[in-house]
């Protein structure tokens, strides 16, 4: 199926802003793209929010040379869709999510095959359009050449599966229309949960990722008034199941998935023991989160949303980490990879910041 220009620029918004009410997306970590002919595609815009995206921020991209409009960017992992259509002439839709359950699973670098035992009885229709494996990627920088390829393999030894895992990433799902596409989306979170709560044996219902919202919100850090630097910054103090959860074991938390990498690098230190306020602003000062053992984690940004964002990123973060101790001998990403994660994002945040002064 091929939709029009602008029907497939609606699609494009539609679903994004869907996404984030589902809570399958946060902040701009996720991108959407629709076929308009066996030439073209269209995809959401590089780090804009679905909630204020128009038509015309929307971009087309050649499938044979990855050309684009003149003028706009596309999200920074097109390269992933287009190699998706040139490996999938089957599909119309291709949505790329950093889900928290899926991502947090793509950690443990397996394949996941005869997923049907998994299935709760009684539960297997919702989710058989995923099929019976749900296959996993390499680990690659994102956004690289080397990411497209191991996706582009990826598809060729899997031709039949409509969802791929990408390692320390996320979730790449494609599908013959956009509604199928977004349902998809759903039942592989749906299925990553009961694969995550069969691994690290605990209730499905202690997946639910919203509980990440649950957070004690402080206007400014009156903490840290001293500083003139911290004053105009936000914080939420999260007590998030995961982030809770983790902090009780008394480790530093370690970058499990390219999100916490490209925020917060490739540690966040798990503080212990009696902490005044003065110590904890010493801490962030020069970091955007620390967690407190017992208690979750304080986050730190230049603005609620970004503080919030933090938070649920962490959370995945946290989700990811516990299920690879659990798992056991998985490791974390690589520490030069974590810190050109975290040099790429303060280089495209900051480009971020002086094109909305313009």
């Amino acid at each position: 199926m091929t939709y029009s220009l602008e029907e497939a620029k609606f699609q494009v918004r539609s679903m994004g802003q869907n996404l984030k009410k589902e809570g399958l997306m946060v902040g701009s970590w996720g991108n959407v793209s629709v076929r308009v002919d066996e030439n073209t595609f269209v995809i959401s815009p590089s780090g804009t929010s679905f909630n204020s995206l128009s038509n015309e921020d929307i971009v087309r991209v050649n499938i044979k040379d990855g050309s684009h409009d003149a003028g706009k960017v596309p999200s920074s992992e097109y390269l992933i869709h287009l190699i998706t259509y040139k490996s999938r002439p089957d599909v119309s839709c291709v949505i790329h999510t950093h889900q928290p359950v899926a991502t947090a699973l793509s950690t443990l670098g397996v394949s996941f095959n005869d997923i049907k035992r998994y299935i709760p009885e009684g539960m297997t229709r919702d989710v058989t359009i995923l099929g019976n494996t749900i296959p996993v990627t390499s680990y690659q920088f994102p956004g690289t050449k080397d990411m497209m390829k191991a996706i582009g393999k990826a598809w060729k030894k899997n031709p039949e599966a409509c969802a791929l895992l990408i390692k320390n990433h996320g979730a790449i799902i494609c599908g013959e229309e956009a509604r199928e596409t977004f349902y998809i989306v759903k039942m592989l979170e749906k299925m990553s949960k009961w694969i995550y709560s069969s691994i690290v044996e605990i209730d499905e219902e202690d997946l639910k990722f919203e509980d990440a919202f649950e957070t004690k919100y402080r206007d400014k850090l009156k903490w840290a008034k001293d500083n003139k630097e911290m004053l105009d910054k936000y914080s939420f103090v999260s007590r998030s199941p995961f982030l809770v959860r983790y902090s009780n074991l008394g480790m530093d938390l370690e970058a499990y998935i390219d999100d916490m990498a490209q925020l917060c690098g490739g540690v966040v230190v798990n503080l212990t023991g009696k902490i005044n306020q003065s110590f904890l602003a010493k801490q962030l000062k020069d970091n955007s989160a620390c967690l407190l053992k017992g208690k979750g984690a304080v986050c730190v940004a230049e603005s609620e949303i970004e503080a919030r964002n933090l938070c649920m990123v962490l959370e995945k973060n946290a989700m990811a980490a516990y299920l690879a101790k659990k798992y056991g001998n998985i490791p974390p990403i690589p520490e030069k990879y974590a810190k050109e994660d975290r040099k790429f994002y303060l280089k495209s945040y900051s480009q971020r910041v002086k094109d909305s002064k313009k």
